[in-house]
């Protein structure tokens, strides 16, 4: 998730709006039909980027909120992996005074780190000013996309339906709403080289009725359909997280099945597992400080049963109880009494199938020519993704490398992904 000008550990945690995660993680309302009104000018598709047909995927990074000098990951991770491409930066969000609200919309792309590297760019246009077709609003976003560079993409209040960007005090960002804005403004991509899209976010398999609501803020034929999808949960449940993003959108492109929509995930990465001490209150109830797992979260007790995974079941803070399966029946134990459980998510390096990155980038591949790219990002503080370590102590750098020098290239390699 990406709140643009939030403190990057704050803002995983919501801090921004004092929403939790799993806050922005609960179903979004259902709307009905969406309005097409104020389109018509701007019905055309969005720009199909100027791609070979065979290039592959680029693998890039998070680049942060643009003019900010801090958590600008590109040029660390580049230095020890040289093929990374392809950055992802963030605009200002609008603004309120005394006045009213304000857009803080950019007039000029952000600067490319070298020439030619895809980007990916976020803006917040307040909705009803691009419905409105507000001169100030259009006439900015029009100049912002004619300086955008070729391999450039561009995408308005991502995220929509895991950020609750009503909640956190926008006003306009609801489902009908962002359907015309997404209309309008793949229809002004149409006349420059970038590629307009939204990005929505992967939440666990069991929030899948809020991808699908999410979804209704999504019209057909735009130029490409992005989403944020972690490992949070273990390889096999993030690619499924995966996998039900991409059957949603596959139907939005106006030629499926013939034709495919262009995918692109805009964030990936996996956290390092983490151990916590806790003590067991009953046969079937612990509790461990400043654990806060959520349900259906791949868990280890390392001191009772080493290598068995377990899954978090009725979760309420920091006390829980556990399963043998996802959401199955709760386990009873015998008396343990304390010892000390460890997260299970995904290992960062692997082989295909097995390693996150691997995997994203296989199913990246798998995909065939519509697939655009993956960008990892980071976050020093953050427990979802953490920090880039240069010293390779969680093996993110060999498998990044594995991914753009094996994986990726157009070698007529081909990969079996684990069911769902």
């Amino acid at each position: 998730m990406d709140v643009s000008d939030v403190n990057a550990g704050d803002r995983r945690l919501g801090a921004d709006s004092g929403v939790s995660r799993r806050a922005f993680l609960r179903a979004a309302g259902v709307v009905g039909a969406a309005a097409t009104a104020g389109t018509a000018a701007f019905g055309a598709l969005g720009r199909v980027p100027a791609r070979a047909a065979t290039a592959p995927p680029f693998l890039g990074s998070y680049e942060g909120v643009a003019g900010q000098t801090t958590n600008q990951w590109f040029t660390e991770i580049k230095a020890v992996v040289p093929g990374l491409n392809g950055f992802r930066q963030y605009d200002r969000k609008p603004f309120q005074d005394s006045a009213g609200w304000h857009n803080q919309i950019a007039t000029a792309w952000p600067p490319l780190p070298y020439t030619g590297c895809p980007s990916v760019f976020s803006i917040y246009p307040l909705p009803d000013t691009v419905i409105a077709g507000d001169s100030d609003t259009m006439n900015a976003i029009d100049m912002l996309m004619s300086k955008s560079p070729p391999n450039s993409y561009l995408s308005a209040w991502h995220e929509y339906g895991n950020i609750d960007w009503l909640k956190m005090g926008y006003p306009g960002v609801t489902a009908e709403k962002l359907y015309q804005v997404h209309q309008i403004l793949v229809g002004i991509a149409a006349k420059y080289p970038v590629t307009y899209g939204p990005i929505l976010f992967a939440p666990k398999l069991h929030d899948y009725n809020s991808l699908v609501s999410a979804f209704t803020s999504c019209p057909p034929g735009m130029g490409f359909y992005g989403v944020d999808v972690y490992g949070n949960n273990g390889t096999a449940a993030g690619l499924c997280q995966l996998e039900k993003f991409i059957e949603l959108a596959k139907p939005l492109d106006p030629h499926y099945p013939d034709i495919k929509p262009q995918l692109l995930i805009a964030e990936t990465n996996t956290p390092l597992p983490e151990t916590f001490a806790y003590t067991q209150l009953d046969s079937f109830t612990f509790i461990a400080g400043k654990s806060d797992f959520d349900n259906g979260q791949p868990v280890e007790l390392i001191d009772f049963e080493p290598g068995v995974t377990y899954y978090v079941l009725n979760a309420n803070g920091d006390q829980y109880q556990l399963s043998d399966t996802s959401f199955g029946k709760v386990k009873g134990f015998p008396a343990i009494g304390t010892g000390l459980i460890a997260t299970r998510s995904a290992p960062r390096a692997g082989a295909p199938g097995t390693g996150w990155f691997e995997s994203v980038c296989a199913r990246m591949k798998q995909y065939g020519p519509k697939a655009i790219g993956a960008l990892t990002y980071w976050n020093v503080t953050g427990a979802l993704s953490g920090g880039f370590l240069p010293n390779d102590a969680d093996g993110a750098i060999d498998a990044l490398n594995y991914c753009i020098n094996k994986i990726l290239p157009d070698n007529g390699a081909t990969y079996t992904l684990p069911p769902c």
